[in-house]
């Protein structure tokens, strides 16, 4: 429903066939489910280990590009330079997956509220 930008609930209800009642009672629902499943997550230090994970990440990327910087300066073979290439394209993507899932639990945080 939300990828077709049915977001209300006369018009979830209309396009799944459904009592109003019905998909008002279904979401309600769903946010009290989903609720203390969130706040677990921030009063279990979700933000603050996926905040170390990315600084802990930017360290290894800095490293990895000073190193591959290194490489190139002495003119390494292109093994290793391509070595350390991968293991700097590997980081980045964990970097990237850890940025990426933030905005959504926050998003959905945002959703559930109402």
């Amino acid at each position: 429903m939300l990828a077709k930008s049915v977001t209300s609930i006369k018009e979830i209800s209309q396009a799944l066939q459904l009592d109003y009642r019905t998909v008002q009672n279904d979401i309600k629902w769903i946010r009290e489910q989903a609720n203390p499943w969130l706040y677990g997550l921030a009063g279990g230090g979700y933000a603050h280990d996926s905040r170390m994970a990315l600084e802990k990440l930017m360290s290894i990327e800095r490293e990895l590009e000073d190193m591959r910087q290194d490489a190139r300066e002495n003119n390494a073979g292109i093994r290793e330079r391509i070595m350390l290439l991968v293991k700097l394209a590997d980081v980045t993507i964990q970097r990237l997956s850890i940025e990426g899932n933030g905005p959504t639990l926050l998003g959905l945080r945002k959703i559930l509220r109402g």
